[in-house]
């Protein structure tokens, strides 16, 4: 979400919704799609009951001394992997072509502070909807911070798929192990008035609550963002092309993260942000390498936008940053980033590059004039660190040719 927020503060967004959007908005550069289509995951949560003797607890840290100094000196041990988790999926309806539902299990426990919840023989299950249809646009408040988006379970197709899926899943999946009971959920110890076996007592779990005992069970975030930058072919639409991942209406700002994912993925993102930032580092390397490839999308060379007042002047006034914003031209130049960012005397903020010196401090003739301006490669920090792998790729890349 943070370079959604990033390009609306720099005047890139969809032109003439800046008050629907947030405070001191002017997009310069109109780019229609960005931050219009922003989906998630989104899940519940359960707390699951063993009725048998568990034979290893993660939470005891005290018992598991040795373990953790096996695994630190020989790499070996139950700590090879951190509190282990499962997975399986299943359909929330039969006629569907494929499982939409993901039953992630893990023994961590679901957390809140009813140590009632998370003991030993209590283990956290989530449900996640996988192909979930509910979109929303990202706005900003009064802070420049991005407000919760009104995607979980707004959808009521979304909605009608997790309340099937939660009533399989308490009536033929759970039944299945006679050891295995709902400690927390609809018929357990925290929600005993819902009946596990009546759909309506299923929505209400759903829609009734998002916190109880301090645990959070329902509109769940699951962190894997899409859709806010996305690749799209057809340029007239606004955000990424495909081609070099140039932010359109932009000359130097490329985005490698989930969000240029136009729609939900039905897996957990990190293999595919990972593929993408391989594939990007290949982008990026043609781009640069290759002065005859058009990257100047923009109606100029310099990114222009209205200088937000106050707080809103810059993008780092915000609690959030980006996971990496890598800077280099292609001449040992002083680089640009978010810091060169200035407004001028006419309230106009202006992207600029130092001239290049060599280590005389004298000036470099540039060879890449079809370059113009350094690239800045963007990546949210709400995106798993996995992408770090794809950027150093990128900037190792860049330092190469340079």
């Amino acid at each position: 979400m943070i370079d959604t927020k990033l390009l609306y503060l720099s005047g890139v967004g969809p032109k003439g919704s800046e008050s629907s959007i947030g405070n001191r908005l002017y997009f310069k550069i109109n780019n229609p799609a960005v931050g219009q289509s922003f989906s998630d995951h989104i899940g519940i949560q359960l707390s699951i009951h063993y009725q048998g003797s568990p034979n290893f607890n993660y939470n005891d840290r005290a018992s598991n001394n040795p373990n953790i100094i096996k695994y630190l000196n020989e790499r070996t041990g139950p700590f090879t992997q951190y509190l282990p988790v499962l997975f399986a999926h299943f359909k929330s309806n039969p006629n569907l072509s494929r499982p939409n539902i993901e039953i992630m299990i893990s023994p961590s426990g679901v957390g809140g502070y009813d140590r009632n919840v998370n003991s030993a023989n209590k283990f956290q299950v989530l449900l996640i909807h996988m192909s979930q249809k509910g979109k929303t646009r990202l706005t900003l408040d009064e802070n420049n911070s991005v407000k919760y988006p009104s995607v979980y379970f707004t959808n009521q197709d979304d909605l009608n798929d997790m309340v099937d899926a939660l009533y399989i899943f308490l009536n033929d999946i759970l039944p299945k192990n006679p050891q295995l009971s709902v400690h927390f959920g609809p018929g357990g110890y925290s929600h005993s008035n819902l009946n596990p076996k009546s759909k309506s007592d299923c929505r209400a779990y759903i829609t009734g609550g998002e916190e109880k005992y301090g645990v959070t069970y329902s509109k769940m975030i699951m962190n894997h963002f899409t859709g806010t930058v996305p690749l799209l072919e057809d340029a007239s639409l606004g955000g990424v092309d495909p081609q070099s991942l140039l932010v359109r209406g932009t000359s130097n700002v490329h985005v490698v993260d989930a969000s240029i994912y136009p729609g939900t993925l039905s897996a957990h993102p990190v293999a595919t942000i990972m593929a993408g930032a391989e594939r990007a580092s290949d982008l990026l390397i043609n781009v640069i390498a290759d002065p005859s490839i058009d990257t100047t999308s923009a109606p100029s060379t310099t990114s222009t936008t209205k200088a937000p007042s106050d707080a809103a002047k810059s993008p780092t006034t915000a609690p959030e940053t980006p996971t990496a914003t890598a800077s280099k031209s292609p001449v040992d130049a002083p680089t640009t980033s978010a810091d060169a960012l200035s407004p001028s005397s006419d309230g106009i903020v202006q992207t600029t590059t130092a001239p290049a010196v060599d280590n005389n401090n004298k000036p470099v003739p540039s060879t890449t004039d079809s370059f113009k301006a350094d690239r800045i490669v963007t990546s949210s920090a709400s995106i798993h660190t996995y992408l770090l792998l794809g950027l150093a790729l990128i900037i190792g890349a860049i330092a190469v040719l340079v």
